[in-house]
C-alpha cells in the first residue's frame, strides 16, 4: 500500500526544487510546451486521493499520474522546471519519469 501523506510531502519538496530550477532558467519564450512528471507504479490508488492528499495530478492510466507543473514561463524555464522535479522525485524513490510534449 502507498504512503499517500509521505508520497505528497515527496512531491512538495520535487515541486519546489521544480521551481528554483525554472526560475534559475532565462525565459526564452520559446515553445508552450506540455511537459510534466508522470509517477508510476501506484496501481490500486485513486485519483481522488491523492487530490485529497493536496497532489495536483491527473490519471494518466493504470497507476500512472500526471503532475502538475506550476512554473513560470515556457520552453526552457518548464522544461528545466520538470526535470528537477523528476530527478528530485527519482532520489526520493518515486518512480517517475518525465513526459515530453509540444504543444
Amino acid at each position: 500500500m502507498t504512503d499517500i501523506i509521505t508520497l505528497s510531502k515527496k512531491i512538495a519538496a520535487a515541486t519546489e526544487a521544480g521551481k528554483i530550477a525554472a526560475a534559475a532558467q532565462l525565459d526564452d519564450g520559446g515553445s508552450a510546451n506540455l511537459d510534466h512528471v508522470v509517477i508510476f507504479g501506484l496501481k490500486g490508488v485513486r485519483e481522488a486521493a491523492l487530490l485529497n492528499a493536496g497532489i495536483d495530478c491527473r490519471k494518466r492510466g493504470v497507476g500512472k499520474f500526471a503532475l502538475g507543473a506550476p512554473f513560470a514561463g515556457q520552453g526552457n524555464r518548464r522544461a528545466a522546471g520538470v526535470e528537477a522535479q523528476a530527478d528530485a522525485l527519482n532520489a526520493a524513490g518515486v518512480q517517475c519519469y518525465v513526459h515530453y510534449q509540444m504543444d
